[in-house]
């Protein structure tokens, strides 16, 4: 499965994968190691259950970044996106 975000906001498709923040285990993807997008609108509470949604698809896709601005969303942080 490609990421939905990853893909329409960040023009690059990426497999979805389980990841893990502070707030838990998510669905999302990461290039080289730093997440690029957070596809599933859910977080789970071990890597276990995250493996098993994303293995049957049962999660919820997030459609948006909801208000985070677009260099985050890409796996960028504010200070380094607009540096350049």
């Amino acid at each position: 499965m490609i990421g939905k975000l990853a893909k329409e906001i960040c023009g690059v498709e990426l497999p979805v994968t389980v990841l893990e923040s502070q707030a838990g285990f998510y669905l999302g993807t990461d290039k080289g190691g730093v997440p690029l997008s957070r596809e599933s609108a859910e977080y789970f509470v071990t890597r276990k259950l995250a493996e098993a949604a994303l293995a049957c698809g049962k999660f919820t896709q997030r459609m948006n970044p909801k208000s985070s601005p677009k260099p985050a969303v890409c796996g960028l942080t504010h200070r380094r996106a607009f540096r350049a």
